[in-house]
Formats: C-alpha cells, sequence, structure tokens
C-alpha cells in the first residue's frame, strides 16, 4: 500500500488500517506512509536508504516491533470499547 491513508482523516485512517487488520489476518502487507501514527499497525519497520543503483535496506528498528504489536493491541482495545459504547447509543441500551 503506497500512502494508503494519505487522503484520509485520522479516524478514517484508524478505521481503515483495523478493517485491513480485522479482513486479512495472517496477511504479509507492505505499506509505504510518512504518518507516524501508522507505525502502531505494523509489526516491522524497514529502513531504505537511497543509492544510485537502487534503495537498499539498511536495516530493522526492532524497538517500533515491539512498540507495534503494544499500540496495535490497545488500538483494538479502545476500538472494541468505542463500537460498544456506539451500540450502547444506536439501540438505546445503557
Amino acid at each position: 500500500m503506497d500512502e494508503a491513508t494519505a487522503a484520509l482523516d485520522p479516524l478514517s485512517q484508524d478505521e481503515l488500517m483495523q478493517l485491513v487488520l480485522e479482513r486479512l489476518p495472517g496477511t504479509t502487507i507492505v505499506s509505504v506512509a510518512h504518518r507516524v501514527e501508522l507505525e502502531a499497525y505494523h509489526t516491522r519497520k524497514l529502513l531504505l536508504e537511497y543509492r544510485p543503483e537502487g534503495a537498499r535496506l539498511v536495516g530493522e528498528d526492532p524497538l517500533q516491533r515491539a512498540f507495534g504489536r503494544l499500540a496495535r493491541f490497545l488500538s483494538r482495545f479502545w476500538s472494541h470499547e468505542r463500537a460498544a459504547k456506539v451500540a450502547d447509543v444506536t439501540t438505546g441500551v445503557r
């Protein structure tokens, strides 16, 4: 995915990324983005460097991997909490 959420507001971006995670579990997705908050939806961050012969992989940020898992867990938790509140409001259940 190349800048797949660039035209979205933050809430729509979160909803799209949640949908991708829910509908494509276990799928490897390579995405390119400039928004730092999207790191929460990824398990690995690869660092590429421009070279005259083409881009080269120069490293991986292992701290991002741990942060990404934690952030995804928290994001899913908050998403479910938010969905439950919306369901309560729409059904009239308190």
